[in-house]
């Protein structure tokens, strides 16, 4: 039999260096949040979240009551945080000293709350809080702090028949959004010589430096359509495989590839696609039964024994060299067997090789 020597083809490599780019995205209710004790046709943030100063939730005379709104989540592709301002759209109503209020908000559970300040009486103002880290741990904001904050109000100074009025509540969030593909890494396929029925192992190494790869899909062409694999779920970085049967004929151009994507839904491909051409089946090896034809031109090199059994007989055609290493031999066991050898093949055979009766 033949001995294939496997050598890894390697192919160019494409890294992509990774990008992340500020977006400042606005956050608003969506759910009512820990606190609902001011007077609001409704807790649930729709009042607060209508672009709208004619309604409104109103605290009077009380400064140890809340109202706070569970905020939206980030885009799905945020990587990290910045900074965050807490925003409310608030004004007073009131009589002889001057009103204040201030702007609630949680973090994890906890309350935080920005500095006491005049509300303008009649006017609604924006009033903001602005936090460059988290209050929670005084460190750079996470993505999941900001996804599970709530904001809201809290008034500050308000005498008898005093009121403090709130009609939207949200924060202002800037962020870093991954827009960076996975990177692939040398798509290779572990033969070198494929032919038909041949199992070949595909393989491209991928990684993600910031939500990490979510999984991929291979892609095959082996007979003028595209055929997709299933979609393999994976981690931070994977070495994506498929061992795939090649059944198109010798000849043919067969094109592959990889898709991977990350977590925040960003895709890429290993480009270029991929190509071989299907070689044509050898000859080296014997079928167990009939005369073996076999052609000189492939080179054949024999490492075990091949029994020719009953009257079987070897031809050998065309141009090149066969190669007997130790063990490699034919053994015949029937009877009135012959080699013919055509004239421009070179037998090399090495000591504990060649053939016997």
């Amino acid at each position: 039999m033949k001995i294939r020597i496997i050598i890894p083809i390697i192919i160019a490599v494409l890294i992509l260096l990774p990008f992340a780019s500020a977006t400042i995205t606005t956050l608003r209710p969506n759910g009512a949040g820990t606190y609902g004790q001011w007077t609001c046709s409704s807790h649930t943030g729709s009042v607060l979240n209508d672009n709208s100063n004619t309604t409104y939730c109103s605290i009077v005379a009380n400064v140890v009551s809340n109202e706070t709104n569970v905020m939206d989540n980030l885009p799905s592709n945020a990587f990290s945080v910045n900074n965050v301002t807490s925003r409310g759209i608030v004004w007073s109503q009131g009589g002889a000293g001057a009103e204040k209020g201030q702007i609630m908000t949680i973090v994890s559970g906890t309350g935080y709350y920005g500095t006491s300040t005049n509300l303008n009486r009649g006017t609604p103002t924006n009033l903001d809080v602005f936090y460059a880290n988290s209050p929670k741990t005084s460190t750079a904001w996470t993505v999941t702090e900001v996804n599970g904050m709530e904001v809201g109000g809290r008034a500050g100074t308000l005498g008898s028949g005093e009121s403090m009025n709130m009609s939207e509540t949200y924060a202002i969030v800037d962020y870093v959004a991954d827009t960076t593909s996975p990177n692939w890494f040398y798509p290779y396929k572990n033969a070198s010589t494929i032919k038909q029925n041949d199992q070949v192992n595909f393989t491209t190494y991928w990684n993600d430096t910031q939500f990490g790869v979510a999984g991929y899909i291979f892609s095959i062409n082996q007979t003028g359509n595209w055929v997709n694999s299933s979609y393999i779920s994976s981690g931070t970085t994977v070495n994506a495989t498929n061992v795939t049967t090649i059944t198109a004929v010798a000849g043919k151009t067969v094109e592959w590839l990889f898709y991977a994507n990350d977590t925040a839904g960003n895709m890429n491909t290993t480009m270029t696609k991929q190509t071989f051409v299907v070689a044509s089946t050898d000859t080296c090896a014997y079928g167990g039964s009939g005369n073996w034809a076999l052609n000189c031109a492939d080179n054949c090199v024999f490492t075990t024994t091949q029994t020719i059994a009953n009257q079987d007989n070897i031809t050998i055609t065309g141009t090149g060299s066969l190669n007997f290493s130790s063990g490699g031999k034919w053994s015949f066991t029937g009877t009135s067997q012959y080699i013919t050898i055509a004239s421009g093949c070179t037998l090399n055979i090495n000591t504990g090789g060649g053939w016997n009766y």
